[in-house]
């Protein structure tokens, strides 16, 4: 409403209801898309639309208002709105009601839509209507064919900027792609670098690069580094500048496209070029300073030379440079025998998974089922949907159904990787109803846990454990070399493998005096900090974690006696 106040001073303004029924969503909604701008944590601007009709194909933009002191972010904030118009409803149109001054103001614009993928429907369409006392003139924004490049690029004010270096007598081109209209054009060669990367992962594919970026770009810059030599792509660098608030400073962050909430441990696609391409990477970096403040590649092996190479590199220009502790992610190799594995387990967890799954055997028809290709991995998304919405995770506000953005995010992965038979889907269901599942993807000979949820009812029968047994066995008995577990609850994880792939994240920033402060409070008092606490804590934690876990066997022995 601040926002909304700041710019009508008159009696145009709209009431907090107002706002309330257009931003409320849930099932049986209309389709909308609603979008903000922020200047630190203050909202300076909005664009607000709904679905001008049951299947219309065309969203209304039901209010679009920036803080006359931030007018130069508009054209950004009508940017974002549209990409994310294009990824969650490629065909839709948008309908824009304006003041006729306004209207040839837009039109003036016309390249600039054209470039975002959007150009005016014939103005011969244009309806008039009334707000208050306020003319205003109807036009719609269509969505875009194939357009020209030149028309792209004039538009872009795009111009190759390919950069040369020399290293060990040989010479290389550097380009950034800053735009996703030119990143199909690496896709066919994408994944073959990627699998000549050691410790590469799924999450670094084209595919799934592409889908990520489509859905939580909004607000970032690509920033594709692709390195070439005699015509032809040796390396590529899929990163990303994003705007970061360190210690009250903005500041703009160069790192890998993605952020650290499924372990994806992304690596550079170097393939077999790493020493060369380090090499003139930095050189790269180097001219590029005023692009970027800071580096962060998170969750990096110890053991990259890569990464080694990136640092020895970028402290020998100057620049400031260290690593910190990251994740951690169990793994297991599936090669051995399953049921050698198995018998590896105590004897009191598998006594466990045995009451467990007997209980529910004689609770009626009970069934363990695998989906791996589209449409059923789709339409099976919705009874995983289904489960967690009757979890603790639907409590705790995390997982694909948290919000209607993320889950589409889902959506698309299972019909991405489904064609392949690559998503693969597990479900328990009993007497037709499910009660629990998990998903995950397929890479190059090894399975990444995504997500896995069971219906709370169940909680004394340990269904999820049940199911992860379920998932394991298959993975044993198929041709897959590793089940990896990926981050987060590690006691949990840890249960079934003792084998673990630490990572760290490597720092790299600028000599200007806020950022060798920032250096200074992040990479030598904070770790410190850390240390000391942990020496001080470690101990007593280690005794309350025993405690709770001799507490929860003994609540879920009560449970079953009951």
């Amino acid at each position: 409403m601040r926002v909304e106040n700041a710019c009508h001073s008159g009696p145009g303004g709209r009431c907090l209801r107002y706002f309330r029924d257009l931003l409320e969503c849930g099932p049986g909604r209309e389709a909308g898309l609603n979008i903000g701008v922020y200047v630190g944590k203050q909202l300076v601007g909005y664009l607000l639309s709904r679905a001008s009709g049951s299947g219309s194909g065309c969203l209304k933009a039901q209010d679009f208002q920036v803080m006359s002191r931030y007018r130069r972010v508009a054209p950004g904030l009508l940017a974002n709105f549209l990409k994310q118009l294009r990824c969650l409803y490629p065909t839709y149109q948008l309908e824009l009601w304006l003041p006729p001054e306004r209207l040839s103001r837009w039109h003036r614009h016309a390249a600039y839509l054209a470039w975002l993928g959007y150009r005016f429907r014939d103005r011969s369409g244009e309806e008039s209507s009334q707000r208050g006392r306020q003319p205003l003139v109807k036009t719609t924004l269509t969505v875009c064919a194939d357009l020209p490049e030149s028309v792209v690029g004039a538009a872009e004010g795009y111009k190759p900027r390919i950069r040369s270096y020399t290293y060990q007598g040989r010479e290389y081109e550097l380009e950034v792609i800053r735009h996703e209209r030119h990143w199909p054009q690496l896709e066919g060669v994408w994944d073959e670098r990627l699998l000549q990367t050691p410790d590469c992962t799924v999450f670094q594919t084209y595919a799934y690069q592409r889908l990520w970026w489509n859905h939580f770009g909004l607000g970032r810059r690509l920033f594709l580094v692709v390195i070439r030599s005699q015509g032809k792509i040796l390396a590529i660098a899929p990163w990303q500048v994003s705007i970061q608030e360190y210690y009250g400073k903005p500041c703009r962050q160069l790192g890998c496209i993605g952020v650290n909430w499924e372990v994806d441990r992304p690596q550079l696609a170097f393939g077999s070029n790493l020493p060369s391409c380090a090499a003139v990477l930095v050189q790269f970096l180097q001219d590029q300073a005023h692009q970027w403040d800071l580096c962060r590649f998170y969750e990096q092996p110890p053991t990259s030379q890569s990464v080694s190479a990136l640092q020895t590199g970028m402290r020998a220009v100057g620049c400031l440079t260290g690593t910190i502790a990251d994740s951690v992610a169990p793994f297991l190799r599936t090669t051995a025998d399953w049921d050698s594995y198995y018998q590896s387990l105590s004897k009191r967890f598998r006594k466990n998974l045995r009451y467990a799954r007997n209980r529910l055997e004689s609770l009626g028809d009970f069934r363990y089922e695998t989906y791996r290709f589209a449409p059923d991995v789709r339409e099976r998304l919705a009874d995983y949907r289904s489960i967690e919405l009757r979890s603790w995770k639907t409590r705790a506000h995390v997982g694909p159904g948290r919000d209607a953005h993320y889950y589409r995010f889902f959506e698309d992965l299972a019909d991405t990787f489904g064609q392949s038979g690559a998503f693969h889907l597990r479900l328990l269901t009993l007497n037709e109803q499910p009660i629990a599942g998990t998903f995950g993807l397929e890479f190059n000979k090894g399975f990444y846990s995504l997500h896995i949820t069971h219906d709370n009812q169940y909680d004394k029968f340990s269904i999820g454990t049940l199911l992860e047994c379920l998932e394991l066995e298959d993975c044993f008995h198929s041709d897959l070399r590793e089940y990896d577990f990926l981050g987060g609850f590690l006691n949990n994880k840890r249960r079934w493998t003792d084998t673990a792939r630490a990572s760290q994240e490597l720092h790299i920033y600028q000599k200007y005096w806020q950022l060798r402060l920032l250096h200074w409070l992040y990479l030598v008092i904070k770790p410190r900090i850390k240390h000391v606490v942990k020496a001080g804590l470690g101990e007593r934690l280690k005794s309350l974690l025993v405690y709770k876990e001799r507490f929860e066997r003994a609540r879920k022995r009560g449970s079953a006696d009951d």
